[in-house]
């Protein structure tokens, strides 16, 4: 139905309708919608200080946190990975370092036993 014709027409900010979308997305694709995502709510917070007229900054301004806390989540997630794949490595320590060669040596035997 179309809007009366002295009625002002309130438009939303498109970059804020975008920062929003990505943002969500980026539970599925990662960096590629949290980083977009927190440009344009930028963009779109200014966007709409410049022209009042438009409306969307809030949408903006959930895109913004919501993107935010994906990056968060996204640095503590690979913290956690360097930080127990560090505890894994140094937690593994050779104390016979020709071990491996006396089993090489063993396997070798067992294989000439075996072929004959």
């Amino acid at each position: 139905m179309d809007s009366l014709p002295n009625s002002p027409q309130s438009k939303y900010s498109v970059l804020a309708v975008v920062s929003l979308s990505l943002s969500c997305l980026s539970l599925v694709i990662g960096p590629l919608g949290y980083i977009p995502g927190i440009i344009f709510g930028h963009a779109a917070r200014s966007e709409c200080k410049v022209n009042p007229e438009l409306m969307g900054s809030g949408v903006a301004l959930a895109g913004i946190i919501i993107g935010y806390i994906c990056l968060v989540l996204t640095v503590l997630v690979v913290a956690l990975i360097v930080y127990f794949a560090d505890i894994a490595f140094h937690s593994f320590k050779i104390t016979d370092p020709d071990s491996f060669f006396r089993f090489l040596e063993e396997l070798k035997r067992l294989m000439s036993t075996v072929e004959t």
